[in-house]
């Protein structure tokens, strides 16, 4: 089996015969070094912020060059097969047998493909709640098991939520749109509202 039918086969689970979000398909690339480029200190220079964000920009500009893409540099960590056999939050997530101790938790984890766990230790995913909007919206679980809507309209756009200097948001933006991410945003105030219309804790309250 290649490492795609390994990915798809684990996927699945929650997407059943529908196809991997092409967005995960492309994270998946950027981590494992498939997928290179616009990380050069040049392609980001246009991505500069406001003047009053400058010398932000230009602080973030020197970190930035010690990661060779925006996922390394964010401290996400892009989910799949192996990720139930981690350390992390997300191997909890993906403990059904655990997991089916809590009929509710259960319940909310089958709409929810696990997708990156961040650094803070966060899992983000895809939300399949039916009737959502495709590709579909994203949201996260903490660690005690909470679920969370993030702004935005994609697992990148979610991922730069967090991010609330317009410097970094602008500085890694470009860096995802120039590895080919539909990512338009450049300041946290452009990054819109989750489309979401399911959200699970409402769901959560309905159980």
């Amino acid at each position: 089996m290649t490492e795609m039918e390994e990915l798809q086969a684990w996927a699945a689970k929650w997407l059943g015969d529908r196809e991997i979000p092409q967005e995960f398909l492309q994270l998946t690339a950027i981590q494992n070094a498939r997928l290179k480029g616009g990380h050069e200190r040049a392609a980001l220079e246009a991505a500069r912020p406001t003047e009053a964000d400058g010398e932000n920009a230009e602080k973030f500009l020197e970190y930035m060059q010690d990661f060779s893409d925006p996922l390394h540099c964010l401290g996400i960590k892009i989910l799949g097969p192996e990720s139930a056999r981690g350390d992390g939050l997300a191997r909890a997530v993906l403990d059904d047998e655990a997991n089916a101790e809590v009929p509710h938790l259960a319940a909310l984890l089958s709409y929810f493909l696990p997708a990156a766990e961040t650094k803070n230790d966060l899992v983000y995913g895809y939300w399949l709640y039916p009737g959502e909007v495709w590709p579909p919206p994203v949201v996260y679980i903490d660690t005690e098991a909470t679920f969370f809507t993030e702004r935005g309209r994609t697992l990148a756009e979610a991922l730069l939520a967090d991010c609330w200097d317009d410097a970094a948001v602008a500085l890694l933006g470009q860096w995802f749109a120039d590895l080919g991410l539909p990512v338009t945003v450049r300041a946290n105030a452009e990054i819109p509202d989750s489309p979401v219309r399911m959200d699970p804790q409402v769901l959560e309250s309905e159980l």
